[in-house]
């Protein structure tokens, strides 16, 4: 459905932080590995290692691993942490996603804000109480998040949409939303970049 060999061309512009000892799998390697497992539905460190593991015969194969087994959670939960800048990171992933024909195919995008939920012990910002908010544009025929911004505490989806709206190639495109987003400013925003809105 996606072309891997650009994945991992994308993937290889990030710049890994860590020390060349002790680096058992390269960062593309990780990443690649990560993405699918992701994708198939995995929301942890330890089940995508394991979707991994299930599949590490089929992996190693498909992108040439040197090694014949896959990497451990740990190792993915450490290089998470340490090696990359996260906006480095869903820069590249958005890229990489809008060169793809599926989402050069998609002709709508859909925009919604939602709660992360159990998240409110995780967010780390100080003063800032209650789970996760993040805006979304979402792909719905390519079944793709173009991209997520994070609504912070106090602040309302409206006043995200136009800096999210901004990073994306909208020629062309229909993007819809719910009645929160039925303003003046962000409908001229839209058209200006020759796209339509709903």
């Amino acid at each position: 459905m996606f072309d891997v060999g650009s994945l991992c061309a994308h993937f290889n512009r990030l710049i890994d932080k860590r020390k060349a000892r002790g680096k058992g799998y390269s960062a593309v390697t990780l990443l690649t590995l990560m993405l699918p497992a992701k994708l198939g539905g995995e929301d942890s460190i330890e089940g995508m290692a394991d979707w991994c593991r299930q599949r590490q015969e089929a992996l190693t194969e498909l992108l040439g691993l040197k090694r014949a087994c896959t990497p451990h959670a740990t190792m993915f939960g450490r290089f998470l942490r340490q090696a990359i800048e996260p906006q480095q990171l869903e820069a590249e992933q958005r890229a990489y996603w809008e060169t793809q024909q599926r989402m050069q195919e998609d002709e709508q995008r859909a925009i919604d804000g939602k709660q992360i939920r159990g998240t409110a012990l995780e967010t780390g910002v100080e003063g800032e109480a209650g789970n996760v908010y993040l805006l979304g544009i979402y792909a719905p025929d390519a079944g793709v998040m173009v991209m997520q911004v994070r609504v912070a505490a106090g602040q309302a989806e409206l006043t995200c949409a136009p800096q999210a709206l901004k990073m994306l190639d909208l020629q062309g495109k229909l993007v819809s939303g719910d009645a929160a987003f039925t303003q003046r400013a962000l409908s001229v925003q839209i058209v200006a970049a020759n796209g339509d809105f709903l």
